[in-house]
């Protein structure tokens, strides 16, 4: 939790006027992920291509606002669908759901007689 809800928050006072709040909020997700999968998931890297928009974020200029909400959003799947994909398939976490539901809502009907 200290990761997600403490570590950053979004502190609207500084956000540049071109920055939309809607914006500055995906933005910081992306960050949150990246810092979540280097930190917990100890995954440095992120393997697979980066889509060609996000690698020319570098050429964007002062005024290409529709060019850089569509690289937030472009960069905000590459990095969900890392983020999912290490969760299911690095984690198991889809078994590890079975298993709790089975063990909280007695899945196995175990107890029924």
């Amino acid at each position: 939790d200290h990761h997600w809800e403490e570590k950053y928050k979004l502190r609207p006072e500084m956000l540049p006027s071109f920055v939309s709040k809607d914006l500055a909020s995906k933005i910081l997700l992306i960050g949150k992920s990246i810092n979540f999968m280097r930190k917990c998931c100890r995954q440095g890297q992120y393997t697979g291509e980066v889509p060609a928009e996000v690698k020319g974020v570098g050429a964007l200029e002062y005024g290409q606002w529709e060019e850089l909400e569509e690289v937030v959003r472009t960069s905000a799947g590459v990095r969900n669908k890392a983020l999912v994909s290490a969760l299911f398939k690095r984690y198991h976490l889809h078994q590890h759901c079975l298993a709790i539901k089975r063990y909280l809502l007695f899945g196995q009907g175990d107890f029924v007689r």
